[in-house]
């Protein structure tokens, strides 16, 4: 019955123009805290150069369950942002301590991965393994790509096993053209029921 805080902080948030004149908001949260959290809301504010608020949407971090330490993505595309959008805000709104884990698992192994950089798409190959002690359904990565900077520069969010059975392995490929910048490195996180 006891309240436990979230702590979650906003760590980054980036703009990134596109081609067609659309901007991509990319960033990830931070769970500082010592407890896992859940369902973590983020709402992207575009300010304009003198603070004044222009436009704002509300978004899910992409990674449903994060561990304390650990981070998830969160991402909007604005496809006409106002002429005057200077800078983006981020403030979490929404999201609660991880109580019990029900029929979801985080116990798998991710091995063997394989980064490939093309010119503007990247692919990672590997093998999931269910590393717990039951059966697991639905089973999704989350994968997100930063620059040398730290900036995510997109992630992308793939169901890459129907089931997969205590022990068992399962190859994935993932590709994605993360919208940012040249992108350099990843990280990946596993979840299931």
């Amino acid at each position: 019955g006891t309240v436990v805080p979230v702590r979650v902080a906003v760590s980054k948030i980036h703009a990134y123009q596109t081609p067609v004149g659309s901007v991509w908001l990319l960033g990830e949260v931070t769970n500082e805290g010592e407890t896992a959290v859940e369902n973590i809301q983020v709402e992207i504010g575009l300010l304009a150069a003198d603070g004044r608020l222009l436009g704002s949407a509300t978004v899910w971090v992409a990674t449903s369950i994060i561990l304390p330490g650990e981070h998830g993505p969160f991402g909007v595309l604005v496809s006409e942002p106002p002429g005057d959008f200077a800078q983006p805000s981020v403030a979490i709104v929404g999201g609660q301590a991880v109580v019990e884990m029900g029929t979801r698992t985080l116990d798998f192994t991710v091995r063997d991965v394989a980064l490939t950089i093309n010119d503007d798409s990247v692919s990672l190959a590997g093998l999931v393994v269910n590393s717990g002690e039951m059966a697991a359904s639905q089973v999704q990565l989350v994968a997100t790509f930063y620059d040398q900077q730290g900036n995510v520069t997109g992630y992308l969010q793939q169901q890459v096993a129907e089931a997969l059975a205590v022990g068992e392995e399962r190859p994935f490929l993932l590709k994605a053209a993360p919208p940012g910048a040249a992108t350099l490195t990843y990280t990946l996180h596993a979840e299931a029921q």
